[in-house]
């Protein structure tokens, strides 16, 4: 079986996946567990009287919360090293940052991937629930990490993933109408750390973290032979479209939900206030 996924990678170009096949599988099987099976549990321990009487979407919609948040808060504190002291990915040139890998980036880069397989799988499966949009981001998200394979552009995933951020902040915002406390003094202060969150890390990081990018893709499209180190292929220019046509749908789509987050506030503080008025 093994020796099958192995001529796979090769023929699909991946020569690094392999390597890292039982990380993936591993997160993977984690966050599978937590949605069948622990977070559940947990959730009954710690919501009595709300989460047992959800049936159906919301109880759905609860439970993928749950992997979510958990996700979330794993990736952030395993990325955040690494974006911040990885000094052999600080200190890259654009060639680099386009061919090459470290190791640091490569554990974090299968961590991560484990959930965002499991994510698609989640939101193909129930895409009448969670839309067509979250698909078309999972489906994104999917390429461009998997791709990093090769290796291309995996300087760029630990980066990526401190937009998570705001997806704790997302995912308890969620929980708490689901609690019905919508109103409430933490529920306020939740919202307000997810407007600002959002807008800091998916608007404001991600624009100058994409700017970078398109500047070192642009650099791999156009490069001589002279610029591609020794030892690494010429990333197809097929491969470089799509990775520039998946970036742009991620951060189109965080535009869209800025607009609907910015909406909801102005709605929630202004419109809610000249009523009361």
């Amino acid at each position: 079986m093994y020796v099958l996924f192995q001529t796979a990678c090769d023929t699909a170009n991946l020569p690094l996946l392999p390597p890292y096949l039982s990380g993936v599988l591993m997160t993977f099987s984690a966050y599978h567990l937590i949605y069948l099976s622990i977070g559940p549990w947990l959730s009954t321990f710690f919501f009595p009287k709300v989460y047992p009487h959800l049936r159906g979407e919301k109880k759905l919609d609860w439970n993928e919360n749950v992997v979510s948040l958990i996700q979330a808060v794993v990736i952030c504190v395993l990325a955040t090293p690494v974006v911040l002291f990885d000094a052999e990915r600080q200190r890259r040139t654009w060639q680099e940052r386009v061919w090459s890998q470290t190791e640091p980036a490569a554990i974090v880069l299968s961590v991560a991937n484990g959930y965002f397989y499991w994510h698609l799988i989640m939101m193909i499966r129930h895409r009448k629930v969670f839309g067509w949009a979250m698909v078309a981001h999972a489906l994104a998200v999917s390429f461009l990490m998997t791709n990093c394979y090769r290796p291309a552009f995996m300087s760029y995933a630990p980066a990526s993933f401190l937009y998570e951020i705001s997806t704790v902040f997302l995912d308890v915002q969620s929980t708490l109408r689901s609690l019905k406390m919508e109103g409430t003094m933490i529920q306020i202060v939740n919202g307000m750390a997810l407007f600002v969150s959002f807008f800091l890390l998916r608007i404001v990081y991600a624009t100058y973290l994409q700017t970078w990018f398109y500047m070192d893709l642009w650099a791999a499209l156009t490069a001589s032979d002279d610029n591609i180190p020794v030892g690494s292929a010429r990333i197809p220019i097929w491969l470089l479209v799509s990775y520039a046509l998946a970036a742009m749908t991620l951060q189109g789509l965080n535009y869209l939900w800025f607009y609907k987050i910015s909406r909801a506030v102005y709605r929630k503080v202004f419109v809610g206030k000249m009523a009361k008025e």
